[in-house]
């Protein structure tokens, strides 16, 4: 015995697609999502005198690269912090920033 289970849309959700605030609400989201975005890509810097022009932290001697890597050899933010005192936890989210925007723009 089955039970039919009907699941009714509510139109005037801002979460509905056919709703009219639906595209407000994506935008809002898309732009708060890309002034993040741009507050991150300000703390990296490339100057082609430091590092052979990778791109590093603010105006620090360490690469974002370096710090993927010690993400991704399994180093936690916490560890990261704790070995680079003069890294801050934004750094370590710019780094991200930096790779994703890099990413999507391959």
């Amino acid at each position: 015995m089955g039970t039919d289970h009907v699941i009714e849309e509510d139109l005037d959700s801002p979460l509905h697609s056919d709703s009219p605030n639906f595209k407000h609400l994506a935008c809002t989201n898309e732009l708060g999502y890309h002034l993040a975005m741009n507050a991150s890509l300000e703390r990296i810097s490339i100057d082609p005198a430091k590092r052979s022009g990778q791109p590093c932290i603010r105006d620090l001697r360490m690469t974002v690269q370096d710090i993927l890597e010690y993400m991704a050899s399994g180093m936690s933010r916490d560890e990261i912090l704790k070995d680079f005192p003069e890294l801050e936890p934004k750094d370590l989210t710019a780094c991200l920033a930096f790779a994703a925007h890099r990413e999507q723009h391959l």
